[in-house]
């Protein structure tokens, strides 16, 4: 249905945009307190190697959640 299409490319899309906001961030983050220029495409792969990693290595979503929750719990 039409609202399955347009949730689904919302999705899709505020993926990209989370993904984007997250690897500028990183790099101004480390640019302003370590002075160090980091390349757009280091940090793309930074963050795309481990999701490519999950998804060959058929790790079960929900796990991951879990795993990821954990960490982000670490740094705050």
């Amino acid at each position: 249905t039409f609202a399955a299409v347009a949730f689904g490319i919302g999705l899709l899309t505020s993926g990209l945009s989370s993904s984007t906001t997250g690897t500028l961030a990183g790099q101004i983050v480390l640019q302003g307190f370590l002075g160090k220029h980091v390349e757009i495409w280091i940090w793309r792969l930074i963050t795309i190697v481990p999701a490519l990693l999950v998804i060959a290595l058929n790790i079960p979503s929900v796990e991951v959640l879990v795993i990821s929750q954990a960490i982000l719990s670490l740094q705050l």
